[in-house]
């Protein structure tokens, strides 16, 4: 008798075990159902937050290069700096530098590509020949852009670069009037 009472005993709590597991089952498969869904929509929303970050981005650094492409298309007519008058151009510089609090610093390079002027000061001879942006601005005759990089003048600064050249009557290069941002 008490092996039949330990065979129903083990028959019975098996039972409840499975009753338990087909009971606790479905609501397990529901808070995963909705855990996911949570996820996929968190994902979502995420995604869309980045996308209107990136176009809020690509919108203000749009309308900044436009900005100083304008500046340097103005700064590069002005007479003192096609004449390349060095005092009144420091003086020109550092009133750019003094109103726009973004900018990094403002240059006028030379025909032969050294720094002529610079809205911040610098020390010894500094050659702008080998950078892209400079490089285009001379080349193409237009503004140009440049990447990031670390500005020579400003040591560990990183910097956005833009180029415009100096062009005579004749559209021959006088320089490069620069802003780096």
């Amino acid at each position: 008798m008490t092996q039949i009472f330990s065979y129903f005993s083990k028959s019975i709590r098996r039972s409840l075990y499975l009753l338990v597991g087909c009971a606790i089952l479905p609501a397990l498969l529901i808070i995963l159902y909705v855990g996911l869904a949570q996820r996929s929509q968190a994902v979502a929303e995420a995604n869309e937050y980045m996308a209107n970050l990136t176009n809020s981005v690509v919108t203000i650094q749009t309308e900044k290069t436009s900005q100083i492409k304008v500046l340097l298309q103005t700064l590069s007519s002005v007479p003192v700096v096609k004449d390349q008058d060095i005092a009144k151009c420091k003086d020109l510089l550092a009133h750019i530098m003094a109103n726009d609090p973004a900018v990094a610093n403002v240059l006028l390079v030379s025909r032969n590509r050294d720094v002529l002027v610079s809205g911040r000061p610098f020390t010894g001879p500094v050659r702008l020949a080998d950078r892209k942006w400079f490089k285009d601005a001379i080349r193409t005759h237009d503004f140009s852009v440049g990447g990031y990089a670390i500005g020579r003048i400003l040591g560990t600064i990183p910097i956005m670069q833009f180029g415009y050249p100096l062009l005579g009557e004749d559209w021959s290069v006088l320089g490069g009037a620069v802003r780096c941002l």
